[in-house]
């Protein structure tokens, strides 16, 4: 399997859990392909948003490149790692 993502969704609001790309399809556009159609489904569902998380050592720069915003930041200072909120709006979409 090279890639897949888990989400669920409430009310207006899409949640993405898990968006995973195997490091051999990186960077092919598999991560934004799966992100789009998601983001599709989540509109036909009647979603106005669609929200995550995602860690600074993680892909905050995929998303920002996808239209998310940071909405808001949690410092874990024991790790020593940030995590970011973010949000994208589907009704212009």
């Amino acid at each position: 399997m090279g890639g897949g993502i888990v989400y669920s969704s409430l009310y207006y609001i899409g949640y993405i859990d898990t968006l995973w790309v195997d490091e051999k399809f990186r960077n092919q556009s598999i991560g934004t392909k799966i992100l789009s159609l998601l983001e599709s489904i989540l509109k036909e569902y009647g979603c106005e948003l669609c929200h995550l998380d995602t860690f600074n050592f993680q892909a905050p720069v995929f998303y920002k490149k996808n239209g998310y915003e940071i909405f808001g930041e949690l410092h874990h200072k024991k790790q020593n790692i940030t995590e970011y909120l973010k949000k994208r709006s589907l009704l212009n979409k």
